[in-house]
């Protein structure tokens, strides 16, 4: 793709057809309900040395289970990871294209674009969602840190792209408001902002593990099936996807603590 010094008021102009949910407008929003999926609970907390989100991997359609391992958590660049709850389709095309925006923006200035600016870019993409108002939107949680400072940063969206940076850990879809009892739970008592790492991913799979206990928007984890979360961490050292066997691990110790509650 050539480079343009704003990458996305180039698209809107030229290529409106590439901005996430164009392949859905023009639709009345009746020819749509119930035919597209819906990625759900999306969790980030902050830990000693950076910030961490996770996300289950359910996605329903209507009433129905349509997948099992849906990806929802995307690394966009070497300090940054987001996790998207809504359309599912366009929480893959959202993360696709804000990964090629930052990536433009660091080889045109030759400096990668601060936190600040990336929270900035991703709210202007949001509010050129041409669904809004049909009802369909994705929102994210964007984690990240700032390499000069060392300081870490999660801030959520809402449908329009208003921003709140939160400054401990945060919560969103349809499991998001348990999830976010979970956290308020255990995220203090675990040591806070000082927690170590692995005790900040146990208690992202425990907070998606209470996340999809009262509702069925959210998929518990299942080793058997190997139905597990996703979990990308952000610190000094750049980007980290959790292994599959320290999630297999928390969970095996949650099954043992709490067993079928």
């Amino acid at each position: 793709m050539e480079l343009h010094d704003d990458l996305l008021q180039h698209l809107e102009r030229e290529r409106p057809d590439l901005l996430p949910g164009s392949q859905f407008a023009g639709i009345d929003r009746n020819g749509l309900e119930g035919k597209y999926d819906h990625g759900t609970t999306i969790v980030a907390v902050k830990y000693a040395d950076g910030a961490i989100i996770g996300g289950d991997t359910r996605s329903t359609m209507g009433l129905f289970i349509s997948d099992e391992y849906k990806r929802k958590v995307h690394v966009l660049d070497r300090f940054t990871v987001a996790g998207f709850a809504g359309v599912s389709e366009m929480c893959d095309e959202y993360a696709g294209l804000l990964g090629r925006i930052f990536e433009n923006y660091r080889k045109i200035h030759h400096r990668a674009l601060d936190f600040a600016g990336k929270v900035n870019l991703t709210s202007a993409l949001l509010k050129k969602n041409p669904l809004l108002l049909h009802g369909m939107m994705t929102v994210p949680i964007l984690a990240g840190l700032d390499p000069e400072a060392g300081s870490s940063h999660i801030v959520t969206y809402d449908g329009i792209g208003g921003v709140t940076e939160k400054m401990s850990y945060a919560a969103l879809g349809s499991g998001g408001h348990f999830a976010a009892l979970s956290l308020r739970k255990t995220w203090r008592v675990r040591g806070g902002q000082n927690m170590e790492r692995e005790t900040a991913e146990k208690t992202v799979v425990e907070a998606l593990w209470d996340s999809a206990v009262p509702q069925a928007g959210s998929s518990p984890p299942d080793i058997r099936r190997n139905i597990l979360p996703y979990l990308i961490s952000v610190d000094q050292e750049g980007t980290r996807q959790v292994e599959r066997d320290a999630i297999a691990r928390y969970v095996r110790q949650l099954e043992l603590e709490f067993g079928d509650e």
